[in-house]
C-alpha cells in the first residue's frame, strides 16, 4: 500500500529527531502510552506507543516514527503541538 503524500511527510519530519530519551511523565490512553521524553535538546518532546509498562524517570527507545503536528487525542481531551507516533518502543535497561 502506497504511503499519502502528508504520510510521507510525517515519517520525513521525525528522521533527524532524536530516538531515546527519559519519561518526563507518562499517561495511558485509548491503547497508547504517551509520554514526554526528555531527549537532551533542551526541550522535551511527546511521543505515543503501543500501550506499554513504563515509569517516569525510566529511559526510552523506538525506531521509526511520524510526526503530527496540533494532534487532538479525545480520550485525553488534550491538543499536542507536536507528537511523535512512534514504533517498536521498548524501555532501555
Amino acid at each position: 500500500r502506497q504511503l499519502s503524500s502528508s504520510q510521507q511527510a510525517a515519517l520525513a519530519a521525525a528522521k533527524d529527531l532524536p530516538k531515546q530519551g527519559k519519561v518526563l511523565e507518562m499517561m495511558h490512553a485509548a491503547g497508547y502510552t504517551y509520554m514526554n521524553v526528555d531527549t537532551g535538546t533542551g526541550e522535551p518532546m511527546w511521543i505515543a506507543a503501543s500501550m506499554m509498562r513504563i515509569k517516569p524517570e525510566q529511559n526510552v527507545k523506538w525506531t521509526d516514527a511520524a510526526v503530527m503536528n496540533n494532534f487532538t487525542s479525545k480520550s485525553l481531551h488534550r491538543t499536542f503541538n507536536q507528537i511523535l507516533f512512534v514504533s517498536n518502543a521498548q524501555v532501555i535497561e
